[in-house]
């Protein structure tokens, strides 16, 4: 069994390996960049630094609605960029799970499926979740906003 941080992103039930996530945050107010795409929520300052926040809503094609003060934003251990959820359920251990056909998974970021007190959860490979170029725009944005903070010094 691996400890996994269970999340809910509009009626799905997600999990990531708790060794992917550094830090669950809740969600502060999140500042917005000209020409951001939709798979960014905003970005948010931690450590004097704009760190993007990537929306799995719109990524599940989940209905992307207004920001509420019950959202969570996880921080990733191996990534300067965070994940907007709907709710944090819990830390849990998740048996192992069935592994997915390649054709049933968008870029390969569902890995597989386990079942938690009955619920159906889809185990995401948070290095497959964006696309290249998401992340190469995503880069940019984020420079950008980084040079202005800079310039404010």
């Amino acid at each position: 069994m691996t400890i996994s941080v269970i999340f809910e992103v509009g009626a799905l039930s997600c999990a990531l390996p708790r060794k992917e996530v550094k830090e669950i945050l809740p969600l502060p107010s999140l500042v917005l960049a000209p020409g951001m795409p939709a798979t960014l929520a905003g970005f948010v300052q931690l450590e004097r630094q704009y760190l993007p926040v990537v929306d799995l809503r719109f990524l599940f094609h989940a209905t992307v609605q207004a920001l509420t003060i019950d959202q969570h934003l996880l921080r990733l251990a191996n990534h300067s960029w965070l994940c907007l959820v709907d709710r944090v359920l819990e830390l849990a251990p998740l048996p192992v799970s069935e592994p997915l056909k390649p054709e049933h998974s968008f870029n390969d970021w569902v890995m597989g499926l386990s079942y938690y007190q009955g619920h159906e959860i889809a185990l995401l490979d948070i290095n497959q979740v964006l696309l290249k170029e998401e992340q190469l725009r995503m880069t940019s944005l984020q420079e950008m906003l980084q040079a202005r903070l800079q310039a404010l010094e």
